[in-house]
């Protein structure tokens, strides 16, 4: 079984991968640890980095299964299944990730790994385009609202309220025109955390063992040679020596006999032998670097029987829902009809997209075109949750005119063109 180290620096050596571009190997690696909804969540990216969506969805179901709070999990997987027009699991998969966002704006997930950072107002525009693609035409506008709304005031909010104009204008239709926010999926990997890494790497802490032979090769002693140097200075002779005695000045030079010198061969054998042994227990082969780089060995295994890169059934598999496997009826599969050619095109003829200006807020609301002028009125009023009925105001070339009655919106309409299928802009005042 390998170590919790083995893992994590697999997981590292799998996240290099994945930023050198090599998406397959990396999803090897990664499918060999695949127990954590982090895993398989950078494993949906890499599938959908090699064009493999199926395979993509069924490892995000997998994340959402290990972890049901990861929004990102929601919104990725929801951006798969509008790709494919499953807009009811789609709208699913988004009002999951709103719920998960609790009433934030945004999450950073730099901090627990991956550098991205999931806006609220993303979530809630790409779900207003799924519910444009069913024909939904005023909860599409309750989110774009709320998608407006929700924008951070230092971004780039012209782009989207760009996007929804057209998105509005084009009703049904503007899932073929107008495209879905997404993230980053060359970046959108989580790395384990870099200390983790450090300390996980092998620490050679006592160095590389160094044998020093003794000044004599009949001394068996590995040692700093100094010390023995001096000890032998400092001896105290016994024995038969030549010269003029212990006190003298001239060097000590011992006798030597026959039986001296069967001692010393034998003496010499027996420090040969133990000088051997002492060799061959200190000796310390260099670590390759192979082996440097990681605490224990190869590559783990997978621990699942084959590795998740054939194609999948994504018509049975778990989401995570209490809806069960399967994809709802309102969804349309590769090769099925879809729901776009479904709806009417003249949904959008019978309707009137008004864009209501109060207080530096703006709005959208859809009325039919025989809206009556109290009725458009009420529900401007209702949309800006005021407690009573706001003035209503209209454009005329460069004037400001107040309406008051049928007539004047009638004039409003006219000016505006919304015949023809334009809006209407009014501007609303206590």
């Amino acid at each position: 079984m390998p170590s919790v180290k083995d893992e994590l620096l697999q997981w590292n050596d799998a996240c290099q991968l994945f930023e050198a571009k090599d998406y397959k190997q990396s999803l090897i690696l990664l499918d060999a640890i695949a127990d954590t909804s982090k895993i398989h969540f950078s494993m949906g990216i890499a599938f959908i980095n090699i064009k493999k969506e199926e395979q993509a969805i069924a490892a995000l179901s997998k994340a959402i299964a290990c972890d049901k709070y990861m929004a990102i999990a929601y919104y990725v997987r929801g951006i798969l299944f509008f790709r494919r027009d499953f807009f009811a699991e789609a709208i699913a998969d988004f009002s999951d990730a709103l719920e998960n966002m609790r009433s934030n704006l945004v999450i950073d997930y730099t901090q627990i790994g991956m550098a991205h950072k999931l806006h609220a107002f993303e979530i809630a525009f790409n779900r207003g385009l799924c519910y444009s693609a069913n024909g939904k035409m005023d909860a599409a506008i309750a989110d774009f609202d709320d998608a407006d709304r929700m924008h951070p005031s230092t971004g780039d909010k012209l782009a989207l309220e760009e996007k929804i104009d057209q998105a509005v204008d084009l009703g049904d239709r503007a899932v073929d025109y107008v495209n879905v926010f997404e993230m980053d999926y060359s970046k959108a990997v989580f790395k384990p955390s870099e200390e983790k890494i450090k300390n996980a790497k092998r620490v050679n802490y006592l160095g590389t063992s160094k044998v020093v032979a003794g000044v004599d090769e009949t001394d068996a002693f590995a040692g700093f040679s100094g010390t023995l140097v001096k000890s032998q200075k400092n001896l105290v002779n016994s024995g038969p020596f030549e010269g003029n005695g212990m006190g003298g000045s001239e060097t000590l030079t011992r006798k030597k006999s026959l039986t001296d010198v069967s001692v010393s061969s034998a003496r010499k054998e027996k420090a040969d032998a133990a000088r051997a042994a002492t060799l061959t227990r200190m000796r310390i082969d260099p670590v390759p670097d192979s082996l440097a780089r990681r605490p224990s060995a190869p590559v783990i295994s997978s621990r699942n029987s084959s590795m998740a890169l054939d194609p999948v059934d994504i018509s049975k598999l778990d989401l995570g829902r209490a809806t069960g496997g399967t994809l709802r009826s309102g969804s349309r599969g590769a090769g099925g009809t879809s729901l776009r050619s479904e709806v009417s095109e003249s949904r959008m003829s019978d309707k009137i997209r008004v864009k209501c200006n109060y207080k530096g807020d703006t709005r959208q609301i859809m009325v039919p075109m025989d809206v009556t002028f109290k009725e458009l009125q009420s529900k401007i009023q209702k949309k800006f949750d005021s407690s009573r009925p706001l003035r209503l105001k209209y454009k005329d070339g460069d004037a400001m005119v107040m309406m008051s009655d049928e007539e004047d919106m009638e004039i409003a309409f006219d000016i505006a063109g919304v015949r023809s299928g334009k809006s209407v802009e009014v501007w609303c005042s206590d």
